[in-house]
């Protein structure tokens, strides 16, 4: 079973201002858009360590554009999409409407293999922009790994201490 790590972003919005509580909440992806987000990587040690992102930006309490990311087995997957949930290509910016006192506000995702960015560049006056970015870990067998572990130390710990009386018994 794969558990997910609690996102910073989360706490972050925890600590949010009134005004952002009154936006939009991001959009919670179901569990079957969740796990086909999943992927990951094998360290060194044969642990296997999920890795999911997405990156949503919000303009006045409304979501105009969002990004995904996720590893697995066949490589690198990223998705972006508009307001609407339209696929955009990658590196496409959204350009918001012209804000009714003037100016606008340009919202760019770049999220690759190198890198999660984001850039906002707004021109208008009372615009509430809120950006929220999530990242999934999940090491699925975290248990048995630290069971594995114990039984290696403990192994040791054995093994050390039979070592150390055979030394002290041969020295008397």
């Amino acid at each position: 079973m794969r558990r997910l790590v609690p996102p910073l972003a989360a706490l972050l919005l925890a600590a949010a201002t009134p005004a952002a509580a009154e936006e939009a909440a991001p959009r919670r992806l179901a569990d079957a858009e969740l796990a086909a987000a999943r992927a990951g990587l094998m360290t060194p040690l044969g642990i296997e360590v999920g890795f999911a992102a997405s990156v949503q930006t919000f303009v006045d309490g409304r979501l105009v554009l969002e990004s995904w990311v996720a590893w697995s087995e066949t490589g690198l997957t990223t998705r972006t999409a508009g307001a609407d949930g339209t696929p955009l290509p990658a590196g496409t910016p959204f350009f918001d409407a012209p804000a009714a006192g003037g100016g606008t506000t340009q919202v760019l995702h770049h999220i690759g293999e190198d890198r999660i960015a984001s850039v906002v560049l707004n021109t208008a006056n009372d615009r509430a922009i809120r950006q929220v970015t999530d990242i999934m870990l999940s090491v699925p067998e975290l248990q048995q790994f630290q069971r594995q572990v114990a039984v290696e130390r403990t192994a040791l710990n054995l093994d050390a201490a039979v070592s150390a009386a055979l030394r002290d018994g041969t020295q008397r």
